[in-house]
């Protein structure tokens, strides 16, 4: 139990780097998720705080949740981030909980079982039956058979995450069910088995699922519930307009949507919805549902403040070289890295496919040009023309049409040169071909005004000649992180400017 100043024995134990202690209190029954009285950190919030990477591993692996948060809403990794623990910003970024054992279909009930329904439904179950339905305001509610009473608690939305009050921030409704099937975590009890529906109700348009997906999971929307505004912009495929989704349950949703300019381009077009289906992280643009039309249409989250290359030039607001660029470069190598540990190719790595939700958060976007890497191969192999972007394209990718994780590398490196320029043109008024044969001399862009000789350094290991040469993505990130004065970690508050 707690001691008179609220802290349990894992919390000691946190703050020293021995590992297997660790484990042996939590092989014993300690509890993972322990509360300081004082300041609301669990053990996670200790390891993380003081470096303990091989600690922090530990608790993970024991099923602790990344992301718990303090009374003052501080996440692990905002502690970690503060000591400047580099190693364990990016574990607790990068790290992925497994797919979790119940499905949806099991607990989530349709928009007609509303509270008392629910209530009636679980009246004469056993202690810790639960299920999930619709709230009265387009959100989840949980349902639970305590030991005398049927409690009911909102499921809140914040950014890519769900939680139930101040509990940890989870990846989806499946993770949620997963942790308070192990952890009480503020509730009266653990959930013990789930109460199916009759009928297991339609995946809805905002599916958290984490699992791999497949377009068909994802909703498909008809054209009526589509209201198209003004153009944001071209992409490989056709106009990216903004607009208004009218949900199933009749919310508006401001969205982004990509619209197909040409019917030869389907085949394409239907291949980056494939993959953006499958892609969840907060530094990557999600995919909402997908129109059949005619025309098709993709409609993704909308990003108020559009491209991060527009952002720069037009002097849409401040920019710190100090604190935004090494934490926009920290969000997209951290992107980046989830996509390299998923064997896919960005192909068009540039400021211009980067989204801004907030001075504070950039995403990546334009998948136009992705290809999924085939198992056992490092690279892509280029077969169809096309409009190629060839300032930011490594030689290999120029001279052979070979795309891999180093060749986006080397694209990183030039989107790192138009973040610290604020948006210049990557090698001014040459040509593709002229750059070609600069690089191939062994020349590179120089050092902009005010950038860090180390993030200069960074840049050139990004543009070395030899792909083996270039640094993997997950390093970057953690370069970035220990750079980054003010680091903001994904599922934090949105701070707008």
């Amino acid at each position: 139990g707690p001691d008179i100043c609220g802290r349990h024995p894992l919390h000691y134990a946190c703050e020293w780097p021995d590992a297997e202690m660790v484990k042996e209190l939590l092989s014993a029954g300690a509890n993972a998720q322990a509360r300081d009285a004082d300041n609301g950190w669990v053990p996670l919030h200790v390891a993380a705080a003081r470096g303990h990477v091989d600690v922090v591993r530990a608790l993970l692996d024991h099923g602790a949740p990344a992301r718990p948060r303090t009374l003052r809403h501080e996440l692990p990794a905002d502690l970690a981030a503060q000591g400047k623990h580099a190693d364990c910003v990016h574990l607790l970024e990068t790290y992925e909980r497994p797919a979790p054992t119940y499905t949806r279909s099991s607990w989530l009930h349709p928009p007609h079982v509303d509270r008392e329904c629910a209530a009636r439904l679980l009246s004469t179950t056993e202690e810790g039956t639960f299920l999930v339905r619709r709230g009265r305001r387009s959100s989840y509610v949980l349902s639970l058979a305590g030991p005398t009473s049927i409690y009911h608690f909102e499921i809140h939305s914040q950014g890519p995450y769900v939680h139930i009050d101040d509990g940890p921030l989870l990846s989806s409704l499946e993770h949620l069910v997963a942790h308070y099937s192990d952890f009480e975590d503020g509730l009266p009890v653990r959930l013990a088995q789930p109460l199916p529906p009759d009928e297991p109700p339609p995946v809805g348009p905002r599916s958290l699922t984490s699992q791999r997906q497949t377009p068909t999971m994802t909703a498909v929307i008809s054209r009526d519930s589509l209201s198209l505004g003004q153009t944001l912009g071209e992409g490989e495929y056709g106009s990216v307009l903004q607009g208004v989704w009218l949900t199933s349950e009749g919310t508006e949703v401001s969205v982004a949507v990509k619209k197909l300019r040409e019917v030869s381009a389907s085949e394409g077009f239907a291949r980056e919805a494939e993959l953006m289906v499958d892609l969840r992280h907060p530094c990557i643009v999600r995919l909402l549902a997908i129109c059949l039309g005619p025309p098709l249409m993709m409609v993704q989250e909308l990003l108020p403040l559009g491209s991060l290359l527009g952002y720069l030039q037009q002097g849409c607001g401040p920019v710190s070289i100090e604190e935004d660029v090494p934490r926009w470069a920290h969000q997209v190598a951290c992107g980046m890295a989830y996509l390299q540990a998923r064997r896919f190719v960005h192909r068009d790595l540039a400021a211009r496919n980067l989204l801004l939700a907030s001075r504070m958060q950039v995403k990546i976007s334009d998948f136009g040009l992705s290809r999924a890497l085939a198992m056992g191969s490092d690279y892509y192999r280029a077969t169809t023309g096309g409009r190629w972007p060839l300032k930011w394209y490594a030689p290999e990718s120029v001279n052979f049409g070979t795309f891999s994780h180093a060749s986006d590398a080397w694209s990183f490196g030039i989107t790192l040169w138009e973040m610290y320029t604020l948006g210049e043109l990557p090698y001014g008024s040459l040509t593709g071909v002229q750059v070609l044969a600069l690089v191939e001399k062994g020349e590179r862009l120089t050092q902009p005004e005010g950038c860090p000789d180390w993030a200069y350094s960074a840049m050139q290991h990004c543009w070395r000649f030899s792909p083996d040469e270039r640094p993997p993505f997950s390093d970057l990130a953690v370069l970035f992180s220990a750079h980054s004065t003010r680091h903001l970690c994904a599922g934090c508050d949105d701070i707008s400017h």
